[in-house]
Parts: C-alpha cells; sequence; structure tokens
C-alpha cells in the first residue's frame, strides 16, 4: 500500500483524504496477494534467522502485483455516469463492443492468475480454461438488451486500450413493445411480492454434494456443490416477478488496479439502480468483495469450502518451487439496497 500511495503525485494532508486512498488501494488488491503474503511468512522468517537479521535474497510479492503504470496523470472521466473517482489513470467508461472481446477475456484471465479456486480447477481444466470461457461467455452476450457490458478506455475520451469490463445484467425491467396490460400485470407482481432488506441474512446454502460411495471428492462436485449454491441464492435473491440489476463479472488489469477504475465500473450500475430505485446484488469471489462493501454491498449468505478436500492430493505449486495447501475459499452472495 505505502508503494501505490507514493504513486500519488500531490498526497493529501488530511487524515480522511489519505484514507480514501488507502481504501482504492485496498479495494482492487489483486486476487490472492494478502493470502501468499501471510503464507510467506514462516519461510522470509526462517531465511531472516539464516542471514542473522541481514537481507535476503526473496523476492518481494508486492512488485509482481503492482507494476507502475506509463501514465500517472490526471482524473476520471466517465461516459454515462455521473461517478467521479479519484485516479492516477486517465480513462472513460464506455459500451464494450464486438472489438473489446479479447481485451475483456486477457484481462478476466490475468486478474485469476493467483485465485485459489481458479487454479485448482486449471490442474484439470488448463491454465487457460477461465480465459477462453470468458472469450465465449461476452461474445454470447454482446447482443442481449438485459444486459449492459462496460468497459474501461485509458485516455480522457476513452481512445486507448480496454484496461477493465463489468457486466450488468437486468431483470424484470418493462420488456420494449409490451402492451399496457402486460406492463400493468409486471408492475402488480413486482409490488406484492415482500420486502427484501441488505440487513437480512438469507438461509445458508444446501450442504455440499458428496462422491459416489468409495469414490474420493474430485473437481466435478466442488463444481457441482458451486452452481447448487449459486442456484439456492439465485432462488432467494430474484423471485419470480422481481426487478433487480446484478454483477455477472468484473476485472481490472492488474497492473491498473487500485486506481479506482472498479469503484466507476460498479459506480455506473449502482447509479442507474438508484435511479430506478431497485436493489442490486452479485456473487464474488473470495478476493473481490472488498470491491463490492466499498460500493455498498453487504453479505448476506456465502458459501465456504475447504479446496483440499477436492484436490485429490494435489498441492499448490509456487512459483518458489515448493508446495502448499489450497486452503479454504469462500464465496460471498452480497445485496445492495437503493439510496
Amino acid at each position: 500500500m505505502k508503494r501505490r500511495l507514493d504513486w500519488y503525485e500531490n498526497l493529501p494532508e488530511k487524515v480522511k483524504d489519505i484514507w480514501e486512498h488507502v481504501q482504492d488501494i485496498r479495494t482492487d488488491l489483486p486476487e490472492g496477494i494478502l493470502q501468499n503474503l501471510y503464507e510467506s511468512i514462516p519461510k522470509r522468517l526462517e531465511e531472516v534467522i539464516k542471514s542473522k537479521g541481514g537481507n535476503t535474497n526473496l523476492p518481494t510479492l508486492t512488485a509482481q502485483y503492482y507494476p507502475r503504470p506509463q501514465e500517472q496523470t490526471a482524473t476520471m472521466s466517465a461516459q454515462e455516469s455521473t461517478s467521479q473517482v479519484k485516479t492516477k489513470i486517465p480513462f472513460r467508461i464506455v459500451r464494450a463492443t464486438p472489438e473489446d472481446v479479447d481485451a475483456i477475456a486477457n484481462i478476466s484471465g490475468d486478474s485469476f492468475l493467483t485465485d485459489s479456486h481458479t487454479l485448482l480447477k486449471a490442474v484439470w481444466k488448463g491454465k487457460d480454461f477461465h480465459r477462453e470461457g470468458s472469450r465465449a461467455y461476452v461474445g454470447s452476450l454482446l447482443s442481449n438488451p438485459k444486459i449492459d457490458i462496460l468497459v474501461a478506455r485509458k485516455g480522457v475520451d476513452g481512445e486507448g486500450e480496454v484496461i477493465g469490463s463489468i457486466i450488468w445484467v437486468k431483470r424484470g425491467y418493462p420488456v420494449p413493445g409490451s402492451t399496457p396490460e402486460e406492463e400493468a400485470c409486471r408492475i402488480t407482481k413486482r409490488d406484492s411480492l415482500p420486502k427484501m432488506s441488505s440487513s437480512v441474512r438469507l438461509a445458508a446454502p444446501p450442504a455440499p454434494v458428496q462422491a459416489p460411495e468409495g469414490q474420493p471428492l474430485t473437481i466435478k462436485e466442488l463444481e457441482e456443490t458451486t452452481n447448487q449454491a449459486m442456484n439456492h441464492y439465485v432462488q432467494l435473491l430474484m423471485p419470480e416477478g422481481c426487478q433487480c440489476r446484478f454483477v455477472c463479472g468484473m476485472s481490472v488489469a492488474p497492473a491498473y488496479q487500485g486506481q479506482g477504475i472498479g469503484s466507476a465500473l460498479l459506480k455506473w450500475g449502482t447509479d442507474m439502480a438508484d435511479e430506478d430505485q431497485v436493489y442490486s446484488w452479485v456473487s464474488s469471489s473470495m478476493g473481490g468483495w472488498p470491491a463490492y462493501a466499498k460500493a455498498g454491498f453487504v453479505e448476506i449468505g456465502r458459501l465456504e469450502l475447504s479446496l483440499d478436500d477436492y484436490a485429490q492430493g494435489i498441492k499448490w505449486n509456487q512459483e518458489d518451487g515448493s508446495e502448499k495447501n489450497w486452503g479454504t475459499y469462500y464465496w460471498p452472495y452480497m445485496r445492495r439496497d437503493p439510496k
């Protein structure tokens, strides 16, 4: 965090303003950095003891996650949004085009390079499964009128490369071409639903899917369990007739994280939700929840699993050649009430 604070040309002197910078940096910490830092402590202490308190040859973890951006200027200008977020990189929020699909997929893949859940699945699915899956998925959504795919482009006019993206989905909104009677029926059904609040925690997800008798748990049971939890929370968060918005994926290029880009992408949708007076929700990754919490989302449920139960004895290979356990992973389900 100190490294990123040093990048601000004019660091404010007031504690409140400095704290806002710290929150921006903490929100966009790359997936897995805190876990990796924590788990590296024993080895680092061992090396310090060996060197009798002197310097060690172990690499710092922050440099690989925080390459310094080439541009270090100015402010954000966001098209279609009134949000103003402190940033070092000038950028603009615009709608994605078919030409952006590859960039969106690559940024998504890069953003999950340290996510333990994604890396465990990659052992069986291949190291690029997430990237390739994102490419096919995003491409299939571009023409859907219920979905807003937005990108953050570098440059005051948004003429530069894509450095972030988000997928906002609308549920229960008016259908173009519907008759007055159909629209009246939609509103009646929506307004008859019990009122929900983000302060109320939802029921826990079903018990994890078990392997056939005598067989070990595998990645198949892991996927079935996460899908089961998703279906559980979708039914609770989006009952028939509801009207809401939800996030179906958000990524910021690792080199530009901590610059307020994720906050701006989220604010585009939460501004829309506030204008429409509808709630929003998201199924977050373990590393992504701080960004949503900062935007006003509240955890209302979660799935939590030990990834080692599904690893079939395979360990997590580290860059230094060591191995470690996959550890516990959790998927927060979060909801935001309109303002």
